[in-house]
């Protein structure tokens, strides 16, 4: 959370994982297709299936070659690059843990993605409540400035700003830029 300089950047970093891994979890499920295709045409046809078979692992070592996961990474080096078209039952086995690799890797990426929907849940909580509470403080503020005595626009200046510190009681912390607000705030009041 102290990477990102406000709280706008962080929930657009959230988006983006979210966005990633719902794009990995199709890509991972469309390999998944093709290694169910290079399985049943080994059980087809036990004899000729090496070619297409190949040209289908290699397409998917193609897809996957850039991959940052290690369960991918292994799968590869493990399973795909072992597949070699002369054993078929060999072969088959190979394919198989392959994708139960894959299964297991896009139950990882729903797992992520859940959390961080949480979490993003959460910050979109935060993040609305601290506008609530900015757009109220600069109402009580307006509504200061058009009392008709010197006296009544203190009394609401001074309401307004207890206000505003104690709806900030509920924050742990602030993300900016609310956090320069309430020192502007501060600084004010």
């Amino acid at each position: 959370m102290g990477v990102y300089p406000d709280i706008f950047s962080i929930i657009r970093r959230e988006n983006y994982i979210i966005d990633e891994s719902q794009e990995k979890q199709s890509d991972y499920q469309d390999i998944k297709k093709k290694l169910l295709v290079s399985i049943k045409e080994i059980v087809w046809n036990k004899k000729a299936y090496s070619l297409s078979v190949q040209q289908n692992v290699q397409e998917i070592i193609a897809e996957i070659d850039k991959t940052t996961s290690a369960k991918i990474m292994a799968d590869k080096l493990y399973h795909l690059y072992k597949i070699t078209g002369r054993h078929s039952e060999k072969d088959k086995l190979l394919l198989e843990a392959s994708m139960r690799n894959f299964t297991q890797r896009i139950a990882q990426l729903i797992g992520i993605s859940s959390h961080t929907h949480l979490h993003l849940i959460e910050l979109t909580d935060i993040l609305e409540d601290q506008t609530l509470d900015i757009q109220s403080f600069h109402a009580q503020v307006a509504i200061s400035i058009h009392k008709p005595t010197q006296h009544q626009q203190e009394d609401m200046f001074s309401l307004a700003c207890e206000t505003y510190y104690n709806s900030l009681k509920r924050y742990k912390t602030l993300k900016e830029p609310f956090l320069t607000f309430a020192k502007q705030i501060q600084q004010l009041c």
